[in-house]
């Protein structure tokens, strides 16, 4: 299901990955994808399920700007 989330494009709201590029795993089993034209990262469950996605395009703290690629830390950063 993941799989063909990234290679066909998230049909979840609000719309379509464009571009994913980056792949990180969360502790919890979670996926992220980072999401370079729409500016965000969208996290899918372990089983492909879209969960949640987060980041606007801006210059501000806590903005996203072409985000290419995703790391994650042993306590969950």
């Amino acid at each position: 299901m993941l799989c063909g989330a990234l290679s066909m494009g998230c049909n979840e709201p609000p719309r379509q990955l464009r571009r994913p590029n980056g792949v990180a795993l969360g502790d919890d089993g979670s996926v992220l994808v980072s999401d370079y034209r729409n500016q965000r990262v969208v996290v899918f469950d372990r089983d492909g399920r879209h969960r949640s996605h987060f980041g606007r395009q801006g210059l501000h703290k806590g903005d996203l700007w072409e985000v290419e690629d995703l790391v994650t830390t042993p306590d969950g950063g």
